[in-house]
């Protein structure tokens, strides 16, 4: 047991029982020969000092954490391929309609009365100049009426 388990690293030891395991099997296998037949051995324990458990423990939680981390950027890379993707999309969208715009002028117009909501516009552009319209009453009062 010893010499197998003096070629491994103690924390390869801990994370490859099995491997360990088939390695003394065999090497218990060849030392005994065929004057005992060994079908298994079990490996129940390994004892290590406290401080180099310690050490395999904290060397498996940072690599569990590189491993985090490496997912996150990659999940950010896919986020930020969506992104891309989405805007290039809008891009071409915009780009189409405005050649559909610059082919059609009326199409400004017929978008216009298709959204119009049956109220009387509040300003008017003309000449890239705002001007307010000022609402004009449909009935005139009897004192109006007189003048």
């Amino acid at each position: 047991m010893k010499q197998a388990t003096a070629l491994h690293r103690a924390e390869d030891l801990v994370r490859e029982r099995d491997k360990v395991k088939r390695v003394v099997l065999a090497q218990v296998k060849s030392v005994v020969g065929d004057f005992v037949e060994i079908s298994d051995i079990i490996v129940n324990n390994i004892d290590l000092t406290q401080e180099l458990e310690k050490s395999i423990e904290d060397k498996v939680v940072k690599e569990q954490r590189a491993l985090a981390k490496v997912f996150e950027m990659q999940a950010a890379q896919k986020d930020a391929e969506i992104v891309l993707i989405k805007a290039r999309a809008e891009a071409e969208s915009v780009q189409i309609r405005g050649a559909a715009v610059a082919q059609n002028p009326q199409v400004v117009m017929l978008e216009a009365i298709n959204r119009w909501d049956g109220k009387a516009p509040q300003t008017l552009m003309v000449d890239r100049a705002i001007i307010p319209v000022f609402p004009v009453p449909t009935t005139l009062s009897a004192e109006n009426a007189t003048k």
